[in-house]
């Protein structure tokens, strides 16, 4: 190495200024160059990986406008359920109100009917009263009734055997088929 620069010494001694000074604009322009190829390789690299950033910022850019309008619908839809809701409510308290009146009405009548209803069973309970009582003697003659066909019947058992015993068996047969005969009751 040491004799290539020997001989590159050599050479540019050889060379005249004018040369000389062309071989070092030479030289500075290889070394500009290979800078500003470096520097183009460095931009280059960063070209790509800004290109990568904005590839990926376009992608996110296109998930956002998508999420965007995926909200923008579920928001309409929702809105849409939410009217549909409110516009329920709005017909459930009307009825409600509608309910509300028509319950008031009905109280109001319950009241009229249970103030009539007091006033027909007092007068019920009065007209039963009186039936009550129009009705005691009756009662007491069907049971004084029922006595005296008891109380008659029961005579006639005793007339009926004092005479059957006095004929004799006859009278026992006489007897028992009477005893068999239902008897009648009111």
């Amino acid at each position: 190495m040491k004799a290539k620069m020997n001989a590159m010494e050599d050479s540019l001694q050889r060379f005249s200024h004018k040369e000389t000074q062309l071989l070092v604009a030479i030289e500075a322009l290889h070394t500009v160059t290979t800078r500003q190829g470096k520097k183009l390789e460095a931009y280059k690299t960063k070209k790509e990986k800004l290109k990568a950033k904005i590839g990926e910022r376009n992608v996110l850019i296109r998930k956002l406008k998508k999420e965007r309008d995926d909200l923008k619908s579920t928001s309409e839809a929702t809105q849409k359920e939410f009217q549909n809701m409110h516009d329920e409510i709005t017909c459930l308290q009307n009825e409600l109100l509608q309910t509300q009146e028509y319950a008031g009405k009905l109280e109001s009548e319950n009241r009229e009917l249970s103030t009539r209803m007091k006033k027909l069973e007092s007068r019920r309970r009065s007209e039963k009263g009186k039936k009550s009582y129009n009705a005691l003697p009756r009662v007491s003659m069907s049971n004084s009734y029922v006595a005296s066909k008891r109380a008659t019947e029961e005579l006639q058992a005793k007339i009926e055997q004092k005479l059957f015993g006095e004929m004799g068996l006859n009278g026992r047969a006489m007897q028992e088929s009477s005893q068999q005969e239902p008897k009648r009751s009111i």
